[in-house]
């Protein structure tokens, strides 16, 4: 890990798998403006319980609600706010890690996206 003069924020760059690093943050912090792929960060994040603030294009088609699941910020101001916010409120932090994980869960586990996906190749006409 490199430190960049930030106390407890260490920049490790690529890594094989995040997931060990999502375990051990206190949250995790996601900035998308543009595209979906790193999306899945997110999810990954949700589905351990680490409590995230993204930007409403990196939760857009997740069903995710402000305040509820994640936090939600649009301008480097606000993400300050909202990390700041989660870092101080033990009770924000243990909702926020709950209810992520319970929606992550019910809507995006393996056995979720399985279902759907049989249920429309079920509707395909493939004979």
């Amino acid at each position: 890990a490199v430190r960049h003069g930030v106390p407890n924020v260490h920049m490790v760059g690529w890594v094989p798998s995040v997931i060990p690093y999502l375990e051990q943050c206190a949250i995790s912090i996601i900035p998308l403006q543009i595209g979906a792929g790193t999306k899945r960060k997110l999810l990954q994040s949700l589905m351990i319980g680490t409590p995230s603030v993204s930007t409403s294009i990196g939760i857009e088609g997740m069903h995710l609600t402000h305040e509820q699941e994640v936090l939600v910020a649009d301008t480097p101001e606000t993400f300050v706010d909202q990390i700041n916010r989660l870092l101080s409120d033990e009770a924000l932090w243990s909702r926020l890690a709950e209810h992520g994980r319970q929606h992550a869960m019910a809507h995006f586990s393996k056995d979720v996206v399985e279902t759907r996906l049989k249920m429309l190749l079920g509707r395909l006409n493939l004979n």
